[in-house]
This record gives structure tokens, sequence and C-alpha cells, in this order.
């Protein structure tokens, strides 16, 4: 269910001006199906809930660089819960409130594509999972692996870098383009500043780089305005390239795409790289060692990491 769920409602596009995780009914629409399954409801109450949870969306962008940009898939998880509750205790919805004439899809921009269908429990969605490797709105991504090549591949220093461009899909200059950032939240969703603070060695993965003082570092305002952002409509969403003019008059380019499979052993040293940076190294290798020991474990999956 939740296969179909995502992939019902993904056409919910991104230039809308709703955040997906909370306009978007794929999380409360989950978690709707799945506790109906617990609580045990029966066929008609579960399409109750389906259709009560469709009623409960929220959650603009104008919120991203704010407290509330999070607190919408949090919304949209309550959303889930509460309807299966409401719908156990006998409150009625229409069973069409996802895909009906006047139901959320038509509503919200959906196409409502019924291939989501095909190949239900043949092919699966897990292997095809991202990760977030930056703390930062997974549109600056891309932009940030084309610039961690140009750092490696050219050992780029700060003081070097005369002007950095950097392109993009249009759809991301009203997600994160802040072009002056003022505090650690804003500061998440500005090309501008996450560029500088990489080329600075400031670690995007971690959490605590984000700060409010980090938006007025004078070496990071000084490298901040020399980045320029423009967009290519012909680009990938997944994609960004960057273009780097050194002091010397030297030209250097890199490109990243998201959408670009990552092998096994270079998604493991990323993935690692970012726990070791949001729970320190000896809990991220303890917590690594137990997953490759599961197979050999007693307990079940979540009793076993959750006494980690």
């Amino acid at each position: 269910m939740i296969q179909v769920l995502l992939k019902y409602s993904t056409n919910l596009a991104l230039e809308k001006p709703w955040n997906c995780p909370s306009r978007q009914p794929r999380l409360g629409l989950s978690l709707s199906q799945n506790m109906s399954h617990l609580m045990e409801l029966s066929k008609l109450q579960t399409e109750m809930a389906l259709g009560i949870t469709a009623s409960l969306p929220s959650g603009v962008k104008a919120q991203f660089g704010t407290m509330a940009k999070p607190m919408h898939a949090g919304l949209a998880a309550a959303a889930g819960i509460d309807a299966v509750l409401w719908a156990k205790a006998g409150m009625v919805a229409t069973q069409e409130g996802l895909s009906g004439p006047q139901g959320f899809s038509a509503s919200h921009h959906g196409v409502c594509d019924h291939k989501a269908f095909e190949g239900l429990g043949q092919q699966f969605l897990l292997p095809s999972v991202s990760h977030k490797f930056h703390a930062c709105c997974h549109g600056t991504h891309a932009m940030l692996e084309a610039l961690k090549t140009l750092t490696k591949d050219f050992k780029l220093k700060p003081e070097n870098v005369k002007f950095l461009q950097i392109t993009v899909h249009p759809q991301y200059l009203d997600i994160c383009n802040i072009l002056e950032p003022k505090n650690g939240l804003e500061a998440k969703f500005s090309y501008k500043q996450l560029a500088a603070m990489l080329l600075c060695r400031v670690p995007t993965d971690r959490l605590d780089s984000y700060t409010d003082d980090i938006c007025t570092d004078p070496d990071i305002l000084t490298l901040r305005s020399r980045v320029k952002v423009q967009t290519d409509c012909n680009m990938a969403e997944t994609s960004a390239k960057v273009l780097v003019q050194t002091v010397s008059g030297q030209f250097m380019t890199a490109d990243n795409d998201l959408a670009k499979p990552l092998t096994i052993v270079e998604r493991e040293r990323k993935l690692l790289a970012k726990s070791v940076a949001l729970i320190g190294k000896t809990r991220a290798l303890t917590l690594w060692s137990r997953i490759d020991q599961q197979k050999d474990s007693n307990l079940s999956p979540g009793e076993d990491l959750m006494s980690l």
C-alpha cells in the first residue's frame, strides 16, 4: 500500500506552493493504512480513515527556513493516526477522498496515474531509496556534491576562488535560494551560503554547523558574495553544475545528478560518514556493526537497534 501511495501521488509537483511531505497525503495515508491494520479496522472503516486523511494535509513552502517547516512531516503523521482513531470511533467520510472528481488529487493538481498499480508485488521501491548526505535542503545536495568533487580533485581553497557559478533547475529558486540567510535554519535553504560553507571546510553533514553565527562569519560572507546562482530549464531537476574561476584565471567545472545510482560501496561510505557526523564515531560504528550482524541476532531488528 505504501508503494502505491508513493507512486500514486508523485505528480503533485514541487513547483506548487506547498511542501510535499505534508501536502501530499503519502505519509498520512501510509500511516492510516498501517494503523488500520494494527487496530483491526474493517474494510469500510479503513476506507473511512483514508477518506478522512485526504482532508487533513497542510504545509506551505513559505515556511522553508523556519521551525515550522519540519513540523509539516509531523502534522502529516499525526493526521494519519488521528484519521484511524476517528474512523474507528465511527466518523464517516467519502470513499473518494483521494481520487474522486473533487478529491485531494483533483484539487491539488495530481494526475491520478493508475500505473502506480503496475508491478505491484513484483517491483519494489526500496532499492531506489536515496539518502540525504547533507543536513540541509535536498535541493542543494547536487550542488554540494559537485562542489565537493572540485575541492577534492583540484584541492580548491577558499582564498583561491574568484567566482563561483551554480546552475540548477529553475524550480529550486523559490525553495533553497535565500540570498542573505540570517540564521542557521535559513542557511539550510541558501545555495550561496552552503557553497561558501563547503569551500570554507564547514561540514555540511553536521547539524551543529548551522548556527546563526555562521551567517555572519566574515570569511563566509566574503566568499558568499562571489557566488552567482543561475537556472537552466533543460537540466534534470536532480542535477546541478558548478563553475569556478580561480584568482589565477583558471576555470574548473563539475556536475552531479542525484538520480545517478550509487554503488553499494559508495553508499555505505557516505552513510557511515553521515552517521558519524550525527551521532559520533563510537555510536555510529557500534550501530553499523550491529546492523551487519543482525542476521545472527535472536532479537527482532527493532529490539536490537533500540537497545543501543
